[in-house]
């Protein structure tokens, strides 16, 4: 049962936006696909949190306002309360 899950997660890991927080402090990050309502979590220092972007999507940081929109999934870096696509 265990083995089943994990086989059925990992995919939606590899098709999925990492965000990685390289700051020192705690974030609340949003992010939604098109035509879609706000997801908020949020991300800790040198942590990394994953969103599925594949068909693309908007991500913003509450505190600061700096936004990235991905037309599909790709790794974006959180560095000096600013959110940059790598």
């Amino acid at each position: 049962m265990i083995v089943v899950a994990l086989f059925i997660g990992v995919p939606n890991l590899v098709d999925a936006a990492s965000i990685m927080n390289n700051d020192s402090e705690v974030y609340q990050i949003k992010g939604r696909k098109a035509g879609e309502d706000w997801v908020y979590v949020d991300i800790n220092p040198m942590g990394t949190k994953y969103f599925n972007c594949r068909h693309g999507c908007e991500l913003e940081l509450v505190e600061t306002g700096s936004s990235v929109v991905l037309d599909t999934d790709g790794d974006v870096v959180i560095n000096h309360g600013v959110l940059t696509v790598k």
